[in-house]
């Protein structure tokens, strides 16, 4: 299947004015409790509302215009710290931990009450965009995305809703969308019971209401309790209390919800999303976006978009001259549109010869995908291999050689303790490298079962260029909380030295 420029272009701005719209819709229903008829925007001016679920992707488009498609966790982390203002709940924990020297994706997890939470799924839109129609790809951007601030229900809610909204530039039936984005997650987390509970209320005829009651018991969430129920409504005594922060399971249903309830009607989509409450502005722009891009700009009607004006407003970002956000909701769209062949590669972006400027993208299965794409050298065709690493794996690039540090259950350890660190290699190179393996350590580590050691690792062919090896860290008295270890690894014959820094956090 080919995409042409024009319907690309198109849907891309379509995703943008639809995300525009659902924030803003849904921005003064945010943290509230309760179920309202919706008919319009609520405010005033319903231009240039402040939005935080688009803040963060301004942000990670300006990595992406520098990194293209290398852009990693690690990246994503640093950009975190240098250009995101706000320390509220997920965004502050990651922060902090990373901070702390503590990487992606143990920065999502440890310490995080909101590791479950929204603020991942809020950011599908620019990886749905940069990878459109190849879900395949925009889930390992989500991943990597996901886990600087985010883990477990948080991380596979933007890979849900990234493949959803990569594959609705290819696909315009929902039902097809939604069972396409629930391929790539456990069949058993809550994003999975959530976004099922909506289906299975639809097709038993039951009410937009009745499906939101459903919702809420099936995967009981905290956000509406943040400001209690909205004036006017009544306390519902059938909906079960949540455990804090467990949020992003019921707000990604709802968003679904919506879609389903809206039955391809823009504004019927956005009032029944916002209609939910919750984390309104998030669930409305999730759906929004998702039917602006099956619809495209061009089908989105004007009562719902003229009143929006072009102007980009942040709120939560540290502006400087590196920065350069996009201002307008057309600069960001074609900023993005730019980018998607550099994302794409050479295999699936065909340009015009006559048109350098017009190209079209294909639609490519996940086997073709992994043959080309920079990915490919994470070793697995099955992203549920991948998706199994988070939390305790962290994965470091390199020009001859890929490492994954394995921290057994996390990084956090007691005194007079033990723990396994496995590492685990993947050649990038057409030669075979020995690597020479040197741990630096503190006072009152051992490292078992030596410090410094070889491992030979064959050449990039035939799927033998992995090897792996494991290390007992053994504690004595340790009178510190924190533990800065490092790896030295060489290739014999190489100029290069790879450092990584191994944090272990003492109980």
């Amino acid at each position: 299947m080919k995409i042409p420029y024009n319907v690309l272009r198109d849907k891309v701005f379509g995703c943008w004015w639809g995300k525009t719209a659902g924030g803003t819709i849904g921005a003064p229903f945010e943290c509230y409790r309760g179920c309202l008829e919706i008919g319009f925007y609520m405010q005033e001016d319903p231009s240039g509302v402040p939005n935080d679920d688009l803040d963060i992707q301004l942000m990670i488009l300006r990595a992406a215009e520098k990194y293209g498609k290398y852009t990693d966790s690690h990246i994503l982390g640093e950009y975190w710290l240098n250009y995101v203002s706000t320390s509220m709940s997920e965004y502050g924990a990651g922060k902090n931990n990373l901070r702390n020297q503590i990487p992606p994706p143990l920065s999502g997890n440890f310490n995080n009450l909101n590791k479950n939470s929204c603020g991942a799924f809020i950011r599908s839109e620019i990886w749905a965009c940069l990878c459109a129609g190849n879900p395949d790809l925009a889930v390992r951007y989500a991943l990597e995305d996901a886990q600087v601030d985010h883990s477990c229900e948080g991380v596979y809610g933007e890979i849900f809703c990234a493949a959803v909204q990569s594959y609705a530039f290819a696909e315009s039936d929902i039902e097809k969308i939604l069972e396409k984005g629930l391929t790539y997650i456990p069949s058993e987390c809550g994003i999975s019971r959530g976004v099922r509970c909506v289906i299975e209320s639809y097709k038993a005829g039951k009410t937009w209401k009745e499906a939101r009651k459903a919702v809420l018991k099936t995967v009981p969430g905290s956000f509406g309790n943040i400001k209690g129920y909205y004036p006017g409504q009544t306390p519902e005594d059938d909906i079960p209390a949540a455990e804090h922060g467990y949020d992003a399971p019921s707000n990604v249903a709802i968003g679904v919800l919506g879609l389903i309830y809206g039955e391809g009607d823009f504004g019927k989509t956005l009032c029944i999303s916002a209609g939910c409450m919750e984390d309104a502005d998030c669930t409305a722009g999730f759906a929004g976006a998702t039917l602006g891009i099956i619809k495209g700009y061009s089908n989105l009607p004007e009562k719902w978009i003229k009143p929006l004006g072009e102007k980009i407003v942040t709120w939560c970002l540290r502006i400087d001259s590196d920065l350069r956000l996009p201002k307008t909701v057309g600069e960001l769209s074609e900023r993005v549109i730019n980018l998607i062949p550099s994302f794409l590669g050479a295999d699936i972006v065909s340009f015009s010869a006559e048109d350098k400027n017009n190209f079209e993208i294909s639609v490519i299965d996940r086997s073709q995908f992994l043959k080309q794409h920079i990915f490919k050298q994470i070793g697995e065709g099955d992203f549920s291999q991948l998706l199994a690493r988070v939390p305790n794996t962290v994965r470091y690039s390199g020009i001859l050689f890929d490492t994954y540090v394995e921290y057994e259950n996390g990084a956090v350890m007691n005194a007079n303790s033990s723990k396994k660190i496995k590492l685990k290699f993947y050649n990038n190179i057409w030669d075979q490298q020995w690597l020479e393996i040197q741990w630096h350590t503190e006072e009152g580590v051992t490292v078992n079962p030596n410090p410094s050691l070889w491992v030979n690792l064959d050449q990039k062919h035939g799927g033998v260029n992995v090897a792996q090896t494991e290390f007992e860290i053994v504690l004595g008295e340790i009178k510190k909380s924190k533990l800065n270890l490092s790896l030295e690894i060489t290739s014999n014959g190489r100029y290069t030295k790879t450092f990584i820094p191994v944090v272990l956090l003492i109980n």
